[in-house]
């Protein structure tokens, strides 16, 4: 698969003759497999992972093909059989011998995506990421101790042999979305998705070139499914690696720090600057750690995520785990909250936020409040320390991936931190001193010229410098797949006008009406969304942006008077509350009474 970071790695030899200087051709990095559609194969290993059996599952692949013939891109025979592939021309997904044929014939001798996939009793094809077919289909396939095999069919009815390019090969235990099949297809995965089993990227050997020593087709998840490489030439421009893929190396979502000396230094020493002798300070991360236990890591067994923590200096504040607990301290230990213990869950995302208001500091795991420490008449000390992420200088070290990193010279609430957390900022929110989203490099791809972690709101001088870091690989590099969606920013405030009614209104009767982008409460913070049937009554409402990761922006408040229903006489007076948007539910009958002789009720 064609990376974005490195097209190719080319070697040059030069020497000089009385004739001139040669130089030799270039040899380019492989991105996939060519298969001769006669005898060559990658028999993959037989696991139970693979017993399906009446269950949801998907599996994908890129393939390049002319043929009309029938030919099995993945696929296996066991008890029932599956298989996705072609049959004249187009694509092709069938269980248990029902298959389902797409309508769109891909047989142009052009890349085209492919994935097959049962949910709940149907099978679906997609193409290039659109829904191409469905089929009922709840048929059983285990593999009854058979394997799966990449580019033929490994039953008793003939070989069914590709004849074409493959790329990117992937089989879940789970129903993939559309959503997510043409979300995914262009760009590489992590390799730990949920779901995800096995994994096939095929970025080996030469293109074209001797490539006969490699025997094994690399599994990049977790599970032990290295696929064999059987029968094929493995030099020339068939039957073997070639370059030219379409597929590219993901963009970088956020940095892994090895836990034993990478981090990110932020040189400038303006941060501890303008939190010396605040009371105000909200820090945030999301990590994912490696352990679930720092104890013996080091002599105070602990690990750093964003500090500026050093002996001999004025320490202001310290976001870090502690054991298998986080913690959240300000000055030199002077006050400490923890999270309960094995609050740390390995592998997994989680959004960890300290906030210091001057009376208390509170730890907040996942937008949830998990322990208060009161700290009276207390204030940072002032500090000339530079603040680092992933390290202290204690020799505390993060093991594990960093994303998103916030700090704050405000007061963040409970509502603040959980409406923002899945998102990424706008970069300009009041008390928002230093960001950092992470965004930056190809994920585990060549990035040793990305030594730079940028701040993104408007203070000067706040980079990061990235320091021992490997910047190759997938340890100590820029990584991809954050738990924060790149490019979901958080909605701004929406604009709404003060409201009043005749007699009665509810919630669907507000401007801008509530919608899956926008939501009302009749709080200022906490709370739940009202519903569209809910009466509104005189007072304050408030209405709020939300997208579609479920992020909200700030609420904007928005004055709504109910008028009474109590009705004039003819060529009587009556006065109605108008407001910036008035709405009339309910007032035919009072412009009947007021007005008989057909004068304007409304003056």
């Amino acid at each position: 698969m064609k990376k974005l970071s490195q097209f190719f790695s080319q070697w040059l030899l030069t020497f000089f003759l009385l004739a001139g200087i040669q130089f030799t051709a270039s040899s380019q990095t492989a991105t996939h497999l060519h298969f001769d559609g006669v005898n060559d194969y990658v028999n993959l290993p037989t696991s139970a992972l693979f017993d399906f059996g009446t269950g949801d599952f998907t599996t994908e692949a890129w393939i390049k093909t002319s043929s009309t013939n029938t030919q099995i891109v993945t696929g296996a025979s066991g008890s029932g059989d599956f298989w996705l592939g072609t049959t004249s021309g187009n694509a092709a997904f069938s269980i248990a011998g029902t298959m389902l044929a797409g309508a769109t014939a891909i047989n142009n001798n052009q890349w085209h995506h492919i994935a097959g996939l049962r949910q709940s009793g149907t099978i679906y094809i997609y193409v290039d990421g659109v829904l191409d077919g469905s089929l009922a289909n709840n048929l059983s396939f285990t593999t009854a101790g058979q394997p799966l095999t990449l580019g033929k069919f490994n039953g008793g009815f003939g070989g069914y042999y590709f004849t074409g390019e493959i790329d990117e090969v992937r089989i879940w235990n789970a129903a993939q979305t559309g959503g997510n099949i043409a979300a995914r297809r262009n760009n590489e995965l992590v390799g730990n998705e949920t779901g995800l089993l096995a994994y096939y990227k095929f970025n080996q050997g030469i293109a074209a070139g001797n490539n006969t020593a490699i025997t094994t087709l690399t599994n990049t998840t977790a599970n032990p499914l290295n696929g064999t490489i059987t029968n094929f030439a493995l030099t020339g421009a068939t039957s073997n690696f070639l370059s030219g893929s379409p597929v590219t190396q993901p963009p970088g979502t956020h940095l892994n720090f090895d836990g034993v000396n990478d981090f990110v230094n932020i040189p400038s020493t303006s941060i501890s600057a303008t939190l010396s002798g605040t009371t105000a300070l909200t820090v945030e991360a999301w990590v994912k750690s490696t352990i679930a236990d720092y104890t013996g890591v080091n002599i105070y067994n602990t690990g750093s995520i964003l500090a500026n923590h050093r002996p001999f200096g004025a320490t202001q504040f310290s976001l870090r785990p502690n054991g298998t607990k986080y913690e959240f301290f300000v000055g030199v230990g002077a006050y400490i909250v923890q999270s309960p213990a094995n609050a740390i869950t390995p592998g997994t995302w989680q959004h960890i936020a300290g906030v210091f208001n001057g009376s208390t500091i509170k730890l907040y795991i996942n937008g949830v409040l998990v322990g208060t420490t009161n700290t009276p008449g207390y204030s940072l000390p002032a500090s000339a320390e530079a603040v680092t992420i992933g390290n202290s200088g204690y020799g505390e070290q993060f093991n594990g991936s960093i994303d998103d990193v916030r700090i704050w010279n405000s007061i963040l609430s409970a509502d603040d931190i959980a409406r923002r957390k899945n998102c990424e900022l706008q970069g300009n929110e009041a008390g928002l001193y230093a960001y950092y989203k992470f965004n930056q490099g190809v994920g585990a791809g060549t990035n040793t010229s990305v030594t730079s972690l940028t701040n993104s709101t408007a203070t000067a001088g706040l980079n990061g410098t990235l320091t021992n870091m490997a910047l190759t690989g997938a340890i100590s590099n820029w990584l991809a797949g954050s738990a924060v969606t790149t490019g979901s920013i958080i909605p701004a405030a929406p604009s709404a006008a003060a409201q009043s009614f005749c007699g009665s209104g509810t919630v669907a009767d507000l401007v801008p009406a509530p919608s899956a982008t926008n939501n009302w409460y009749n709080a200022a913070t906490g709370g739940t969304v009202l519903a569209g049937t809910a009466a509104v009554i005189t007072g304050t409402y408030y209405a709020a942006a939300v997208n579609a990761n479920g992020c909200e922006s700030a609420r904007t408040p928005v004055s709504v008077t109910v008028n009474a229903t109590t009705l004039a006489g003819a060529n009587q007076n009556s006065t109605l509350s108008i407001t910036g948007t008035t709405n009339f539910p309910g007032c035919a009958n009072l412009i009947a009474k007021v007005s008989p002789n057909g004068a304007s009720p409304v003056n």
